[in-house]
Order: C-alpha cells, then structure tokens, then sequence
C-alpha cells in the first residue's frame, strides 16, 4: 500500500478512498486518513520480533565468518552502507551489483517434474558452473516459495511443486549442486501480488509454508530473498517475525535477506526487522544501530567468502547481447548427459489407450503451434520460453516437426501435417495425429482460468476428424506432455500437483485474491484452509480429482509388498527435541534447525517388483516423507529402505513453540500415487 500510494496524486488517492476529488483545503484530511488507514492495517498484526539475530558463523560457515569480521571491522560506515544495496550498471547487463570496496579487495556482487534428486543435484552443478563462468555471483535460484495453493497462480511453474516435501527436496539437491562448484549464492525467493497481505496462523507458518526453506537453509543457502506481498499484513520485506522470527533464529539463517526488485518500502525499520540487502535502491530514512549495519555487511561478505570466489572476474554479462561484446561460452557438452535426461522425466503420460508408443504408422499427422521453433529468438512474443524469472533466449532449440522428421525418414513413413489452418485439414487415413500445445505463465500475471480459449477448440477439432489423436473427449486415446512417443524410453515421471476435474473442486483455492476499491487497497488473502492445498484439499473434502499428486501411466507395472517399520531403538522420543532447552525464542538454532530434528527414528523397508513388459523406472513413496525414484528391470525386484527423522514425524506445538513428537499410532504409507496407499 505505502509503495502504491507513492505512485499516485492526491486526486487519484481520494478517488479511492472516498469516491470523489478534494481541493487543497481537504488534502491534509485525505493525509490523516490514509495515515489511520497503514496503522490500522500495518501495526500489531503480525508479531514483533525484535532484535535481529546476530549471525554466529556455525557449523560451516565458522572460517567464512571469521573472515568476514576480519574484513568488516576495516570497513568504513560508508563502506558498510554500499554493499547492502544494489545499483543497475551501465558496463554489464546483470540485474543487479553490489558496490565494492576496492582498497580492501572486496569486488562487489552481480545477481543475475521428474522427482529425481540425483538429476537436480547434477542439474544444480552444471548450472552453477555456467553461473561462474560467466562471473555472475547470485543465482535467482531455486526458487520454493510458490507452491501451487491458488491454482491459477501465475508464478506456480517457478518452484518444483505444490508439496512442501518434495519442493524442498529438490531444492536441497540443487543447491548441494552448486555447493559442488563452489560458484554462486543460492536464492530461493518467493513472488506474490504487491500489498495482498497473506494471513496465516502460527502453525501453517510452521509447517507448511518454510518446509522448503528450512531444508534450503540446511543445505547452506547464501541468500534468501523476501517478496513483493504483506504477511499478516506488515510487507514480507519489514516483517520482523518472519525475517527475525522464523527465518534468523528459528531456522538459524546464516547468510543474508535481500528484497526482491523494489520491494522495500522502508529503510532502517526494515533493516531492523531482518533485511540485509536492498534490491535495486535502498532508502535512508533514518539512523541505525551500530551492531545491526555490521551485522548486515558481515552476513553479506561472509557468504562471499563462502560461495562466491570468481575465477574470471572480468567476464561481465553484456549490457545487450545485440551490442559487440566479449562471447563467453558457459556451456559444458558433459551436461548433455542431464540435460536430455531432464528433458524426458519432465514429462509425464496420463492416459493412453493402446496409442503410445507409436509403432511405424503408415501415415502420421501432426497440428499445433508448438510444433515448430518460434519465428523469432528473443525475449519479445511469441515466446518459446516462459517468462520471469529464470527466463532466457535459447542458444538453439530443437523443433519437435524436426524431430518427427527425422524419424518419419528413418521409418519410411508418410508424415502429414497443419499448422496453419482455421478449419485444419487431417488425413483420415492417419493411423495417429498429434497435437502439441502449450500454456503461456508468467510471475507478471495469474491465468484468467484454468482452460485454453485457444489450445482447447485445436484439440477437440482434431479429434472430430481423427480416431486415434494424443494429446477428455471419445476419439482421444492419449494425453501426453511430449516425447516418449515410440517408447525408446518407458514415461517414469509423476504430477507434482493434483488435476481436477472440475474447477470448482478447488472451492476457494481457485481465485486470487486481487487488490480493490472495495478492500480500500488493503486486499486480504486468509489462508483458512490452513495446510490443506493441492492434494490434501481434496483428501479432506472427498474430492475425486481428475489426476492424482503422483499420478502417471508408464509401459510397465509395479507390485509393493513386505511393508516393515522398525523405530530405532537409540532414537530419543521426548515429547520436546533434546537440545532444545539450550536455545532460547531469540538465541538463533543451528543451520536448519536444531540438530536433533534431523535425528533418524525409524525405518520404513519394503520391496518393489517390476511386474510388466519392459524395463521402466517407478517413484515409490513414503506419503510424503520420503520418494525414491530407480529403474527396476523386468521381473526384478528392488528392495528400498526409507529412513524417517524426527522432524518428518513431528507436529508444531502453538503454545512450545516447539516440533513436539506426541505420543500415538503413526501410519506408513507406501505406494504410487497419495491415493493409492
């Protein structure tokens, strides 16, 4: 609201607050009420939570941070100031930089489906190699903060999926991955609507929502950026409860807090509640406490000790890659073996009819505006890539007509195909068509409903006029998200999110909330359903989706049996975590927690046969604690032991404070998908 209200006149301002204009006698009464209106909403909603926590260096952060003292301690206030806020260069094209400090050395900082935790950790490495070669310091990455709860929600494609588990899992292994490089900070960030306060008890602020960011923070994360929208309604960046709360002393966060892109709106009250970076311009409103500008500048140089040494500092980014400039190839052909691999977990078969995999059709035709490469490469429509963050231009892409067409030679094959008509023209004597369509997202935007106006009627059209179509309707024998389509490797991958089959099984879950005259710019998004989104939604209200969290079709079958749970006998089953009476509510915890949360307790064995035609790799899950993801050989069996600790079995305790471990009957569920257990 207070940035909103910045943009606007008075004139506009009164338009929204009373429905009409006012003349400059009445222009101070529109002050004062505006002023009631930010401390009505703002003041005494989300806790306070002060001082800020003092980074400690622990664990392996200790040598880093001792440097960083060293460094800082030589620093002017001046110095200090400059490297917590970022500046938008004219010699390179990265989003944002860091002022430096030359005469101490300290160089300043650019920021620029599958279920698979090997293939994100590997993935996480390469990455972050290309990230250090082209000298770039902060990687806005991963990202785990959206996690589906509103289903048209523009930025859901950003993070890994709508289950706090899973999203944290794979963000663990990518952000390992880059720890194997010693490259870049990592920065999982979060994006929701500017002012919409998102209101939520203390336990879902527990338990669902920093899942991922703990498991982030134990991985050694540098920085953690915070979003646009309010929590509880005090602005994510100037909340003390969730920056000094949860993020600094609950989840004992070691490296430094950072806005996303204009997403400060106050100055030393924001530094006060946790926030260590300003992205792109800082303001200065007021004065700070020593201790807390060292804090900021230790916790900022100390995770460049850690992580971000750059081996060709001089390789900048391009201002504008149409501009001549020094070209630095980043890429390693190694990670040709996880790139394509990617490519194929990251899609997924629902539903097949005997269509898949296709078997040297006489005559194949193929429809659809996502067959072919975009006219133009750039960042300006039509896209090829999403966009927002992460989005880039392909150095190549390969063409799906291509692809087809290569193997239509190979095969000696009629291969048809329309993508132009209104009115498409199919070869009835096509023994199969496909159509390839996709869904533009973008952070800029939520979906305006969950069907495609245009994608849909290409669909049903095609399928009017050809008996055997892939890509709900009678003629359509398969839907799949691409490849796999002559079974040269068996689908393995599942939906990170639950199908409905109706919008309306969404209930509340299905509009966001938007920012009105109503709501005097003060929109309030209440997160009532507490910890039941995506697929927990609709477990708790009976609701049969389309598509199951977890679902998919594959070439192959799977049989589980021989289900064993064994509690550890060592294992401490107090009802508060041992260690935990050494730490008080403002002593900041261990990286990640404190350490006995990641104590294992129990064993969960079972064993899994490949019961099909070929070989196929199966996702078997501990729901969902814990997945394991391996390709199991025709009529092999795969023995698989799941280790549970004890925060996986934990609940929070409102009144401790505290992950309590309750005494009672704990269920093991395994199977393929949540509803089939």
């Amino acid at each position: 609201m207070a940035f909103f209200l910045r943009l606007l006149g008075a004139d506009q301002l009164a338009l929204i607050v009373y429905g009409q204009t006012f003349n400059n006698e009445t222009t101070g009464e529109l002050q004062i009420v505006l002023r009631n209106l930010e401390r009505y909403w703002s003041c005494h909603r989300s806790p306070p939570v002060y001082p800020s926590s003092i980074g400690n260096g622990t664990g392996d952060w200790n040598i880093a941070y001792e440097q960083a003292r060293t460094l800082v301690a030589q620093m002017t206030n001046d110095e200090k100031n400059n490297i917590t806020y970022s500046f938008q260069s004219t010699s390179n094209g990265c989003s944002g930089n860091l002022g430096a400090v030359p005469r101490l050395g300290f160089p300043g900082l650019h920021v620029g489906v599958a279920w698979n935790p090997d293939l994100a950790r590997k993935r996480g490495q390469y990455m972050g190699a290309e990230f250090k070669r082209k000298s770039i310091h902060i990687a806005l990455g991963p990202v785990v903060g959206p996690l589906g709860r509103v289903a048209p929600g523009g930025g859901n494609w950003e993070g890994f999926s709508s289950d706090h588990y899973l999203c944290g899992k794979l963000a663990y292994e990518t952000i390992v991955g880059m720890h194997n490089e010693q490259e870049t900070d990592r920065n999982p960030s979060v994006y929701l609507a500017t002012s919409v306060s998102s209101n939520i008890d203390n336990r879902t602020m527990h338990k669902l929502y920093p899942w991922p960011f703990q498991d982030t923070v134990k991985a050694g994360v540098g920085p953690v950026m915070c979003s646009y929208n309010r929590v509880n309604n005090s602005y994510a960046c100037h909340n003390s409860k969730v920056l000094n709360g949860l993020l600094n002393t609950e989840l004992g966060f070691q490296g430094y807090a950072l806005t996303d892109w204009y997403a400060q709106h106050t100055g030393v009250a924001s530094a006060n509640a946790g926030l260590d970076m300003s992205m792109p311009l800082a303001d200065s409103n007021g004065s700070m406490a020593q201790l807390r500008l060292d804090d900021m500048a230790t916790r900022i140089v100390a995770t460049w000790y850690n992580f971000a040494k750059i081996d060709s500092p001089e390789a900048n980014v391009p201002v504008s890659l149409r501009e001549p400039h020094e070209i630095v190839n980043a890429r390693d052909p190694a990670s040709e073996s996880i790139i394509f691999p990617g490519a194929v977990e990251g899609h997924v078969l629902v539903k097949v009819k005997a269509a898949l995999p296709l078997k040297k059709p006489k005559i194949l035709s193929l429809f659809g505006y996502d067959t072919t490469a975009t006219l133009i490469n750039s960042q300006t429509p039509p896209f090829a890539f999403q966009q927002g963050l992460g989005s880039n231009t392909a150095a190549y892409i390969d063409a799906l007509f291509n692809t087809f067409q290569c193997q239509a030679k190979l095969d000696g094959i009629y291969l048809s195909w329309d993508f132009y008509s209104q009115n498409l023209r199919v070869n009835t004597a096509s023994e199969a068509c496909i159509v390839f369509v996709n869904e533009q997202f973008s952070e800029d935007w939520d979906r305006p409903r969950l069907t495609d106006s245009y994608s849909d009627p290409l669909i049903t059209d095609v399928a009017a006029k050809c008996n055997n179509t892939i890509i709900e309707y009678t003629n359509i024998t398969a839907v799949i998200y691409a490849h796999i389509m002559y079974g040269k490797q068996s689908p393995s991958s599942r939906l990170p999110y639950t199908g409905a089959k109706d919008p309306g099984d969404y209930g509340t879950l299905l509009n966001p909330v938007y920012l009105d005259n109503s709501s005097m710019y003060y929109a309030q998004s209440n997160l009532t359903e507490g910890g039941y989104i995506n697929y927990r939604h609709y477990i708790t209200n009976n609701l049969v989706p389309r598509y199951k969290f977890g679902y998919r079709l594959i070439y192959s079958t799977f049989d589980y049996r021989d289900l064993r749970v064994q509690v550890l006998d060592l294992a401490w089953k107090s009802y508060l975590p041992p260690g935990s009476e050494f730490y008080n509510t403002t002593e900041p915890k261990p990286p990640g927690g404190l350490d006995s949360l990641w104590d294992e307790v129990a064993t969960v064995s079972f064993t899994v046969t490949n019961t099909g035609v070929v070989d196929a790799a199966e996702v078997a899950q501990l729901v969902l604690r814990v997945f394991h993801k391996q390709t199991i050989r025709l009529g092999k069996s795969l023995d698989l032991h799941f280790h549970l600790t004890r925060r996986d079995l934990s609940q929070w305790g409102v009144v401790t404070q505290q992950w309590v471990l309750r005494q009672g009957i704990y269920k093991a569920m395994i199977g393929k998908t949540v509803l089939d257990m």
